[in-house]
């Protein structure tokens, strides 16, 4: 499991943050064949982009015929970068880690194993599909 985001990940993502603002930016990192980490950019679907994300499903395929999607990305252009009790939840159901890009340029990692049932029941997810802002 990816720990930490290579720096040309980061830099990579960071610049489309900035890009995207201040619009929610959300992206993935693939596992090649060389088992390398390759950065790739997504849509941000969503209705509210300013205050959510949902990855745009077809990126998502397209980028996972590169090769296993090891994490997903995405920003919090105005807010700092502490994982909602939603993203905690959906990255919980995902598998794999979340790193969450603040307003200040400040990175965290959110693993999926850092889910209570709180934060289950403080979304309502038990009553929306799992992955609507996932996928």
């Amino acid at each position: 499991m990816i720990q930490d985001l290579p720096p040309d990940i980061l830099a990579a993502f960071k610049a489309q943050a900035a890009a995207e603002h201040p619009r929610e930016a959300c992206a993935l990192v693939v596992e090649l064949p060389n088992s390398s980490y390759a950065f790739r950019s997504c849509r941000n679907i969503a209705e509210d982009p300013l205050g959510t994300f949902t990855l745009d499903p077809v990126d998502w395929d397209r980028f996972e015929d590169e090769g296993p999607v090891v994490a997903v990305l995405h920003s919090h252009p105005s807010t700092p970068a502490k994982a909602s009790a939603h993203d905690r939840v959906i990255c919980a159901e995902g598998g794999i880690p979340w790193f969450i890009l603040g307003q200040g340029g400040e990175l965290v990692r959110l693993d999926p194993s850092e889910v209570s049932g709180l934060d289950k029941l403080k979304t309502g997810i038990f009553k929306r599909p799992l992955m609507e802002s996932f996928r």
